[in-house]
């Protein structure tokens, strides 16, 4: 109990020093923390979006361009394609045995940020999704919402809507009105964030626009043109044969989401590595902090350690002292740093919500065992210094600041 408290007061007389060697301790462990759960966390709830979409076939547009406008739902329409001719494409000897599903999407409009996707009710099967309320359209001008489209919107089954031309939600507002005829459940994919109705509704929202020469879904009013195929393979053998093949046409591209959002992701890493030298080198700081702390205190309790020597205690009895101080400041950097980094996740996790990803807050347990052990390496080697000079001085002398 006499040691314990001699620690605590110790600490407690340097305060000032105490909660600056806390505070950049556990900034840096907080930085570590975030960047490891980041690392799988992020690219999780990438592939949880897209896991549906094996492959994307549209225009001549860059694929990571038709990953992010049709997969993601993120970017506007690189523009358009005859259906017919996907579809001839899709049945042929070549390409057929791969194609497990496909279905076709039109795009361009939105009610309040919101995409609507004109496509065919064999979406919902392709995305594994389910209704949770009402039916699915069976004409133009019905409306499905995904879950989370309809919470945010606040819809109920019945209640009619505009819509707006673009992605902002601050376009030109068009005079038809969609009904709500269901509603689906949660699925945790792209879905959840989406508006679907008919082909045939590209016709009657867009037939007498005023600008409906200006629209990327212009030509789709007939429902032969559209802005995407979306495919699911049988095999992931696939994944390598299919989209070359249709890159081929002269009018024709495809892409596989998780390939280029897989590149996206290699661009970022030397971000990461930059990052992550970055909090080690604060960690490291923050372990020289402790260090100069630590001696600084040496100093200072020359009196009292001297006195500690003459009632019996030894130079190995006083390092621990040290030690106890550096492995109390590590300890509660780690708990602060700990809560410092679920705190930038879920500040990252709610932003990211406006994309429609829902990375999980957490802890990279796989990986605490090497965090947790660094961090007691570093309490060690802080008191290092301060312990060998203690211990060098010879119980005899006393000791002498």
């Amino acid at each position: 109990m006499m040691f314990a408290r001699f620690v605590l007061a110790g600490l407690w007389r340097r305060w000032g020093s105490t909660a600056l060697t806390l505070l950049i301790g556990a900034c840096g462990l907080a930085g570590l923390i975030l960047i490891l759960w980041a690392q799988t966390a992020l690219p999780e709830a990438v592939k949880a979006r897209i896991s549906e979409t094996d492959m994307v076939v549209g225009p001549k547009a860059s694929g990571l361009d038709l990953s992010l406008c049709c997969a993601l739902h993120q970017t506007p329409a690189p523009g358009l394609v005859s259906l017919n001719s996907v579809e001839a494409r899709l049945s042929e000897p070549d390409l057929k045995p791969y194609i497990r599903a496909s279905v076709p999407i039109a795009l361009g409009d939105s009610v309040e940020g919101i995409r609507i996707v004109w496509t065919r009710p064999d979406i919902v099967g392709f995305y594994h999704a389910r209704l949770a309320q009402g039916r699915l359209w069976t004409q133009p001008m019905q409306m499905v919402a995904g879950a989370q489209a309809a919470k945010t919107l606040n819809l109920r089954l019945g209640q009619t809507l505009g819509s707006s031309h673009g992605l902002a939600g601050e376009g030109e507002a068009h005079a038809a009105r969609y009904t709500v005829t269901g509603i689906l459940a949660p699925t945790g994919g792209v879905i959840d964030h989406l508006l679907l109705s008919d082909l045939g509704s590209i016709a009657r929202v867009h037939a007498h626009g005023p600008d409906a020469d200006d629209h990327d879904h212009a030509e789709a009013t007939d429902g032969h043109h559209v802005n995407a195929v979306l495919v699911s393979f049988t095999s992931p053998v696939a994944l390598a044969a299919a989209p070359a093949l249709i890159n081929q046409s002269d009018t024709l591209s495809a892409a596989s989401p998780q390939l280029e959002l897989a590149r996206l992701l290699s661009l970022v890493r030397p971000v990461i590595y930059f990052a992550t030298g970055l909090f080690v080198a604060i960690g490291a700081f923050g372990a020289l902090v402790l260090t100069l702390s630590l001696v600084q205190a040496l100093n200072r309790r020359a009196r009292d350690l001297t006195l500690l020597r003459f009632m019996g205690a030894t130079s190995l009895d006083l390092s621990l002292t040290c030690l106890a101080e550096a492995l109390l400041i590590v300890h509660a950097a780690l708990v602060l740093g700990v809560g410092l980094s679920l705190l930038g996740q879920s500040a990252l996790t709610h932003a990211l919500s406006a994309y429609g990803l829902s990375p999980r807050p957490g802890l990279p347990v796989d990986q605490w065992p090497w965090l947790y052990g660094a961090a007691l390496l570093t309490a060690c080697l802080s008191a290092l210094v301060p312990a060998l000079r203690l211990v060098l001085t010879r119980d005899d002398e006393g000791f002498r600041a």
